[in-house]
């Protein structure tokens, strides 16, 4: 009885007589190309005959033999080309020969001959690099000295057409990357592609760079928020990530995600970071946010990631002018100067009493976001005693409140917890006048933790015009309303009125109250909340 593996032998060379005798009566006339298309096609027929899956591994040496007496004769051509300039038949019509490569390596990404493995695509992958690269030789000793990466790239052909338009190589190198279904291909890949960075062929050293970059930046952009792209990146990049030319591409992507992506997460990527993207990464995203704070707000602070940043980025006055240059070729650098980065650092590193008056007075950056990064990210215990005193004036104190408030992610900060609980304590539970610029919601007054005098005060005032959340806020300090006021036709009205707007049920109402006095850091206890819930079944 014959072995499988005698059979395959006998199959793979019947399949070469076949396709020998196939294509013999056009050889002549046959471009290599051509003759290595039809191969393939015939093989794809046997395979699909044959229909055993398990002898994938023995069509997979036929087809880098194929693959590699391919590369060999184009090779041999090019050479020829080059150390003596003589052009063979095969090689007059190069550019149908790159058109026809392309089309082929298409053919074979999408299955049409036959299926991939892990074991092909890393042969298939090599070969397409050689053929790649060949072809860029062929581009240069053909008198070209540009390329076309993007379909809609402003570039001019000449009359002489020195351009070599590469646009579909392009998609197909980053359609291989996202074949590639495990880490081992797409290191093999992201290899290739770096040490093409560092060729002296400069148009196939540009076309590199463009290919790395656009899978950088396609990977950071989906991995936001998944641990496993994120772990899976680092495992790919890891030989290269601290190349200088890399991690700045990282910089760059990570810094564009992050202002354009309002939810993101990226986790320990962001530690691969080198000093310099680190401290542009850290500085670019809070002037961003400053010098935009008339159109928009920072609508959620992930000081997790800018603590990162901060751990990272050394000594703050180091390559200032590198920060400078990266920060004025962004789409800040019509209103960003040097400047205002000089000013940045300042900040940033000063324990002034008046830091605080000087940065509002001055208008270059927002108070409320340096203040922040102070508090919250940087942390040194000088820093948080000097927050903690009075060198912020009584209106800076209200507007910090009133940002506070809008921002969950801030309120559970230890250092803004202590600061609370300083203002509140200190200053707002002993005040009998309500704060004419704080805004009037339940956070702020839990936040601020004002005196029910000063509240009843505003009450009285603002009779016939109040919010739901003053309401909610006298239901919250019951026990603190004197007793001959707190049944009251007027308080009872206006704590119904709020209950009403919100349209819950009472249980559901009080836990609601609950949960944001957690969220302020005044929580009520088990006893409050009876005699909220006795106090509203009374009230109708």
């Amino acid at each position: 009885m014959i072995s499988d593996k005698e059979v395959i032998k006998l199959l793979i060379n019947d399949i070469n007589r076949k396709v020998l005798k196939k294509i013999s009566k056009n050889k002549n006339n046959s471009k290599k190309i051509d003759i290595l298309h039809q191969n393939f096609v015939v093989l794809g027929r046997y395979i699909k005959l044959d229909h055993n899956y398990e002898l994938q591994e023995e069509y997979n040496e036929l087809i880098i033999e194929i693959l590699n007496n391919y590369i060999e004769q184009k090779d041999y051509e090019i050479s020829e080309i080059e150390k003596k300039g003589k052009v063979s038949k095969n090689q007059i019509a190069w550019l149908y020969n790159a058109m026809r490569e392309i089309n082929l390596i298409q053919e074979i990404i999408d299955e049409k001959f036959f299926k991939l493995d892990t074991y092909n695509k890393i042969h298939i992958i090599c070969f397409y690099f050689k053929l790649l690269e060949l072809n860029f030789k062929r581009a240069e000793l053909a008198k070209y000295n540009r390329i076309k990466c993007n379909k809609y790239e402003g570039i001019k052909f000449s009359k002489n057409k020195e351009v070599f338009d590469v646009v579909d190589w392009k998609d197909t190198t980053l359609k291989l990357y996202d074949i590639a279904d495990n880490v081992k291909i797409k290191q093999r890949l992201v290899s290739t592609l770096y040490d093409g960075i560092h060729k002296k062929q400069d148009m196939y050293m540009y076309y590199c760079k463009e290919c790395i970059q656009n899978i950088i930046r396609d990977e950071i952009r989906s991995m936001s928020h998944n641990i496993d792209k994120q772990i899976e990146f680092i495992a790919v990049f890891e030989a290269i990530l601290k190349d200088e030319y890399i991690n700045d591409i990282c910089g760059q992507a990570l810094c564009c995600e992050i202002t354009e992506n309002k939810k993101y997460n990226f986790g320990d990527v962001l530690d691969q970071l080198n000093e310099i993207n680190s401290k542009y990464l850290f500085s670019y995203i809070i002037i961003y946010y400053s010098i935009y704070r008339f159109r928009f707000g920072w609508e959620k602070f992930d000081i997790e990631m800018l603590r990162k940043l901060w751990k990272h980025l050394g000594n703050m006055r180091d390559d200032i002018e590198i920060i400078v240059k990266r920060i004025e070729s962004t789409n800040i650098k019509h209103r960003f100067n040097r400047q205002i980065y000089l000013k940045f650092i300042d900040y940033i590193e000063s324990e002034d009493n008046d830091l605080y008056k000087r940065i509002y007075d001055e208008k270059t950056l927002d108070v409320f976001y340096i203040w922040i990064i102070k508090m919250c990210v940087i942390s040194q215990d000088d820093i948080v005693y000097l927050s903690c005193q009075d060198n912020l004036d009584y209106d800076l104190k209200i507007a910090i409140v009133n940002e506070l408030s809008m921002h969950d992610e801030l309120l559970c900060c230890n250092n803004i917890i202590n600061w609370i609980y300083y203002i509140r304590y200190s200053i707002f539970m002993k005040q009998d006048i309500f704060p004419i610029k704080l805004k009037v919601t339940l956070r702020n007054l839990l936040i601020t933790g004002l005196n029910i005098r000063a509240v009843l005060n505003y009450l009285d005032e603002n009779e016939y015009y109040y919010r739901n959340s003053i309401g909610m806020y006298l239901l919250i300090k019951l026990e603190e309303i004197p007793s001959n006021i707190r049944m009251t036709k007027k308080v009872r009205g206006v704590v119904s009125k709020a209950f009403i707007a919100n349209d819950m049920e009472i249980n559901e109402y009080i836990t609601m109250l609950e949960n944001e006095c957690k969220i302020c850091s005044c929580e009520i206890n088990y006893v409050q909340k009876e005699k909220m819930k006795n106090y509203l079944i009374k009230s109708f």
